[in-house]
């Protein structure tokens, strides 16, 4: 297993211009990344978990035998599958993100929103609005809860997204 988790993370390094870059962008220290490289230790569960993170797979994943491993990476990354590819909208929210800053300050906090229910026909459900931002960026969160008709139990939802200033909604 220690064998396999190694090549499977040089594997997965391989998909990256350097060891140096891999360790820059998760934040690791270079010389123990390259003991986890040789097989000389095995990470923590924390920092396992932080490399399983960084490369979006599982930790049941990345301890498969190698050749089982090395199929399920080239199935994930194949033209097509979308892991390897940009996304075309980054660059997309990345602007409107950029042209968001600061505009989006003075509603900050908690609403309630009334709406029709689209999954109930004939229903307004009330829902808590929670806006944020983490100085980069404005998020939300949107928790629903609804009986539903005719019974006792309850249909609960809670939503998470970015939220944008659109510069033509405040003219």
């Amino acid at each position: 297993m220690r064998n396999d988790f190694s090549q499977n993370l040089r594997l997965l390094c391989s998909y990256y211009r350097s060891i140096a870059e891999v360790c820059r962008r998760m934040g690791v220290n270079r010389a123990q990344f390259n003991k986890y490289l040789s097989g000389d230790t095995q990470p923590s569960r924390y920092t396992l978990n932080r490399i399983c993170e960084f490369f979006g797979v599982e930790t049941r994943e990345i301890l498969m035998p190698h050749e089982q491993f090395a199929q399920f990476v080239r199935v994930r990354s194949a033209p097509g599958a979308g892991a390897a590819t940009e996304r075309p909208y980054r660059a997309v929210v990345e602007q409107l993100t950029q042209e968001s800053k600061g505009h989006a300050e003075k509603y900050l906090g908690f609403y309630f929103e009334y709406h029709y229910s689209m999954t109930f026909q004939d229903h307004i459900i009330r829902s808590l609005l929670h806006i944020e931002s983490d100085g980069d960026g404005y998020y939300f969160q949107r928790f629903e809860r609804m009986r539903y008709p005719d019974r006792e139990e309850w249909y609960k939802s809670r939503y998470r997204g970015m939220l944008f200033f659109s510069p033509s909604a405040s003219s």
